[in-house]
Formats: C-alpha cells, sequence, structure tokens
C-alpha cells in the first residue's frame, strides 16, 4: 500500500526532473534511517553534581542505574562537605564558584538562598515540555517546594519528612477508648490522651527531654498553623499575638495536666550493635516500649517499630499499633505540614547542559528509580517517598495516613536570624514557659516576658553579628 502511493507521488513528480531526484533521496534518506534500526549516536556529555552525601552515596542511588540508560553521559560527584573551600553552609556559594555543578544538592533554607541569589534554574518550562508526571508526587511536597521557590519551582526531591499519628490500639481498647478516626489534629490528641488513667505504667502522649524541650514542643505546633517567631524581616519578635497566645494556653494547660508527659532518653553511643540498638531503641521510645498510648511521629518510626516486632529481644512489648493521618492545622483539614527538607537537587546557573541536566533530574525523580531506591533500604530507610506509589509498606500498617493531604500548610521560608540568638531565645523560652507550667505566673505574663526578652536578645545577636563582619 505504501509503495503504491511512493509511486504515485513519483509520477507526478516526473514533469520536474530535479523534484523527482530530490524526492528520491529523501526517500532513500528514509528507507535507509528505517532498515538500519540505529539511533543517532549522541556527543559525550560530563555533569557535574555537587552533593552533600558523595559519590558512592549518589551512585548506588541513582548514578549505576542513569548510565546503563545515558551510556553518553559522565558523571562528576563532589561532597562539598569534603571541599576545602567548605567550613559552613553559607560556604556553599564559595563551592559552587569554584566547582560549577550543573546539578546542587540542597537543604530548604539553602534552597531559598540560592534562589535569592538568581542561581537556580526554573524548572518549570522543562516539565512542561516533557513527559515528567509531577502530578503523580505527593502534591503537599511540590506545593512546599514551590513555597520555597516564591511560586516558582526550582528543585525536586526525592524523600520528604513527613508525620502522623501513632497510636497502640491494645490501650485503647483496654481503656475502652474509640481509636483515632480518619484526621486527628493536635488539640484532639490532647483530649484524648486526658482520657488516659495516671499511674497505670504508661501515658496518653509525650515529649522527650532536651532537646525536644515544652518550649520546642509548643513553638512546632505554632508553625504547622502558620505561625513565626519572628517577622519577615528577622529584625522583630512577634509571638505575643492573639493566635501565638491560643497555642501557647493550650500547649501549657496540657503540661499542667499531665495529658502530655515528659520522658527523658539517653544519648546513642558512637559504636553498637543492632541488638544494642533495639534495646536502646525500647529505653528510648516510650511507644515502642509500650508505655504511650499516642505520639506524632515521621515514617522511620513505623521501619524502626518492625525492626523491633522482628527481632528476638526479650523486652519487646506485646502491643498492636497502626497509622492515622494527622491534621497539623485544624482550619486546614486537608493540608500538610512538611518541615525542612534535607535532600533537594537543583539545577544550577552554571550548567552549559541544562537538558542533559534535566535528563538527571527527572530520571532521578521518576517512578522507577524512586522504586529501585526505596528497595535499597540502607538509602531510603526512615525517609518517605515523595512519590506515594514508590512508597515502602510496612506489613499492613496504614501508610497511606502519611498521603492524605491535599496541599501544604508552609508559609515559605523563615527569616534568616544569627544562631546564637535562636540558642538565646529557646532557653528563655523554656524557663518563661515552665514558670507558667507551675503556676509561677500567668500564661499572659509568660508570654510577655518571652516577647520582651526575646526581642532584646534578638537585638543582640543582630548587633554582634555585624560588629563580627565588619
Amino acid at each position: 500500500m505504501i509503495e503504491v502511493f511512493l509511486l504515485s507521488i513519483y509520477r507526478r513528480l516526473l514533469m520536474n526532473r530535479w523534484l523527482a531526484v530530490v524526492f528520491c533521496m529523501l526517500v532513500a534518506a528514509l528507507a535507509g534511517s528505517a532498515c538500519s534500526g540505529k539511533e543517532a549516536v549522541k556527543d559525550p556529555v560530563t555533569l557535574t553534581v555537587l552533593s552533600g552525601s558523595g559519590s558512592t552515596e549518589f551512585n548506588k542511588a541513582y548514578g549505576d542505574i542513569f548510565r546503563q540508560k545515558y551510556p553518553h553521559v559522565t558523571l562528576r560527584v563532589i561532597n562539598y562537605t569534603q571541599h576545602e573551600a567548605y567550613k559552613t553552609m553559607d560556604d556553599l556559594t564559595k563551592v559552587m564558584n569554584d566547582v560549577q555543578p550543573d546539578i546542587v544538592e540542597l537543604y530548604s533554607s539553602q534552597l531559598v538562598d540560592l534562589v535569592d541569589k538568581g542561581q537556580l534554574v526554573e524548572l518549570d518550562s522543562y516539565i512542561q515540555s516533557s513527559s515528567f508526571d509531577i502530578e503523580n508526587m505527593y502534591a503537599p511536597v511540590i506545593e512546599a517546594l514551590r513555597l520555597y521557590g516564591e511560586g516558582r519551582l526550582y528543585g525536586l526531591t526525592p524523600y520528604f519528612p513527613g508525620s502522623a499519628l501513632y497510636y497502640n490500639k491494645t490501650l485503647f481498647d483496654l481503656n475502652q477508648i474509640p481509636v483515632p478516626s480518619v484526621g486527628v489534629t493536635w488539640e484532639q490528641i490532647i483530649d484524648t490522651a486526658k482520657l488516659f488513667p495516671p499511674n497505670e505504667g504508661y501515658v496518653g502522649t509525650y515529649i522527650r527531654k532536651a532537646p525536644a524541650n515544652k518550649f520546642n514542643y509548643i513553638s512546632y505546633i505554632g508553625l504547622e498553623n502558620g505561625l513565626r517567631e519572628m517577622d519577615s524581616t528577622g529584625k522583630r519578635v512577634t509571638v505575643d499575638t492573639e493566635s501565638w497566645r491560643t497555642i501557647w494556653a493550650k500547649g501549657i494547660e496540657a503540661f499542667q495536666s499531665g495529658a502530655i508527659a515528659e520522658v527523658a532518653s539517653e544519648p546513642f553511643p558512637q559504636s553498637f550493635s543492632e541488638d544494642e540498638y533495639i534495646e536502646l531503641w525500647l529505653k528510648n521510645n516510650a511507644f515502642a516500649a509500650g508505655k504511650a498510648a499516642m505520639v506524632v511521629a515521621g515514617y522511620g518510626m513505623a521501619e524502626q517499630l518492625e525492626l523491633i516486632g522482628n527481632s528476638q529481644s526479650p523486652n519487646k512489648p506485646d502491643f498492636e499499633w497502626d497509622i492515622a493521618a494527622y491534621i497539623p492545622n485544624g482550619s486546614k483539614p486537608s493540608g500538610a505540614f512538611i518541615s525542612d527538607m534535607n535532600k533537594i537537587f537543583s539545577i544550577t546557573t552554571y550548567s552549559k547542559n541544562v537538558q542533559d541536566a534535566w535528563e538527571l533530574l527527572s530520571f532521578m525523580h521518576s517512578e522507577s528509580a524512586m522504586l529501585s531506591l526505596n528497595n535499597q533500604q540502607d538509602l531510603g530507610y526512615g525517609y518517605l517517598s515523595s512519590r506515594p506509589s514508590a512508597a515502602r509498606k510496612i506489613g499492613d500498617k496504614n501508610i497511606g495516613a502519611f498521603y492524605s493531604a491535599a496541599e501544604a500548610v508552609n508559609s515559605g521560608g523563615a527569616a534568616k536570624v544569627p544562631d546564637a540568638f535562636l540558642l538565646s531565645f529557646m532557653k528563655i523560652g523554656e524557663e518563661e514557659i515552665e514558670l507558667a507550667i507551675s503556676g509561677e505566673q500567668t500564661v499572659e505574663q509568660s508570654i510577655a516576658n518571652i516577647q520582651e526578652r526575646g526581642q532584646q536578645a534578638l537585638e543582640a545577636a543582630l548587633l554582634a553579628e555585624g560588629e563580627s563582619e565588619q
């Protein structure tokens, strides 16, 4: 049929010999291409990746399988934490200027800095012109990344630090308390924790003692609800507001009532065997030990519970547990708070091979690559996949609880403040919160003191930082 069609065209072209010759050459070229079955050989390309983990981990996670698909690409992976110019996170731009990478691995705070400096390539146009299925990645993660980029997408991440509510079904049944429903807010967790009787050898819910102290715990709840402790300039403390006062009051009352217990833990030694690790976990983690009815935690908790359950430890408790969705912001029941991410990959403006860099970046975040990544437990252990379809299952547990949200409730990047201030502010906050919990002063007075003392500490830290830079 095709031969007849071509012959009819050829006969029409006989009236013009020159066109006929051109036509025959075109047909011959097409026939030769179709018969050869060979793809055009691509020119060799070298892509430089600046990573925080180094070549061994990167190649195992992505490089080895990428080279099989793109043999013309050579990957040069450099660990920036081992670079001679690198001393602090602020020095990353100096290393980038020296190395001039195509792709860089970033923390969320570094992403914000590099976007401000115009050193990252916006990805939206590359996504639109390719077959990359970004719609199948977890929407709140992509939205949070856009917030870091002021509405534009400058990076992708294979993992995210999600949270869910773990509950001890055995303790709930023992006390005839209904297990958590589809989604549970912070306030509902506290109210439920009050239902468990005191002095029975277990608690409703808990936090660990320092560094997760009471002030940090209440502050984080505020962050999840879109509040900030400093204004956008980073020069004014903003904790004495009506919204913050509601959070402080609820948190302080929760500690006063015993709804939230504070549990001591011991630091892990520098080296330990797997058996020692399990025993330390049972000693340090009240939920894993069966001594807490609930706790909000990340995906790593599920993997630790699975490890303990499969162990031969004589101390492992026997209880049934599962996971429910956690709603961090009660005014946005379909929202998720995505805390700071530490493995974002971005294309830099130094790249002279942006299209090839995009091929690598999109491959790293494809479903096939992320499924392979999460099957390697030494690489994906403790992390939640940014693709729900690639999430590693834990028995019959409700891992879907980590993917229940439809949007992010993040409010973008935090203001830049001196590290010295953060330490002082945490100490001030803990002192004032403890005075309110003990009843030595009112909640209102504690909040006012945090505002006043915090502002003084911030101004002193900014002054010291300015003097050190002169």
